[in-house]
């Protein structure tokens, strides 16, 4: 990456409170930057197909949920290109990468929590919730609505990984019912696949 392009990313990144109404530079770094990350993951991922068929091996993935997963160069047309089987990390709460109230928070700090963060916030991803309520982690509500957002473009090719307790049991069969299957992620190592095919 040149210094100029570097220099512009980061005043992309501190005029995202306009997005998308965004300076053309800043705009075009971003666009850059972005379209370089989902590049560099197909290019790898067409890498590893041809080496896996050479051994008879087909390639799986766990990816972030399709709000954010454009931002880190996973588009799933693209995914769904390589890959057997695409898992949708669904996760409503939690501190750790692809916990999406994790990942909202950090966009969330990065841009300020006021009105305007968060409706940049609201730009970029589709979800509208403040730093504050993501503390406790996301209305379930939004991850069915990622859920279908998976759906319109991975149908059947998608497993989703849901974070499951007891007191979520309702939610894992909202899951299902779209999916017909969903990967269970329960706490302290716990890990159940429930399948109804």
């Amino acid at each position: 990456m040149t210094a100029k392009l570097a220099a512009d990313v980061r005043k992309g990144f501190k005029e995202l409170l306009q997005y998308p109404h965004m300076s053309r530079d800043g705009y075009l770094a971003l666009h850059t930057l972005f379209s370089f990350r989902t590049r560099s993951i197909g290019d790898a991922l067409q890498g590893f197909v041809e080496e896996a068929e050479e051994y008879g091996v087909e390639l799986w993935a766990a990816i972030f949920p399709p709000s954010i997963s454009w931002m880190v160069g996973q588009n799933y047309s693209i995914l769904k290109e390589y890959l057997k089987d695409i898992q949708v990390m669904l996760y409503h709460r939690g501190d750790g990468a692809a916990c999406l109230n994790a990942e909202l928070g950090s966009l969330l700090r990065l841009l300020g929590d006021g009105a305007e963060a968060r409706r940049a916030l609201k730009s970029l991803t589709g979800i509208d919730v403040g730093l504050q309520n993501l503390e406790s982690g996301i209305e379930f509500e939004t991850i069915v609505e990622e859920a279908w957002r998976c759906w319109d473009v991975l149908s059947e090719d998608s497993v989703p990984i849901i974070w499951g307790l007891e007191q979520y049991e309702e939610n894992e069969r909202r899951i299902m019912d779209i999916f017909g299957r969903c990967v269970v992620f329960k706490p302290c190592d716990v890990y159940q696949e429930i399948n109804t095919k």
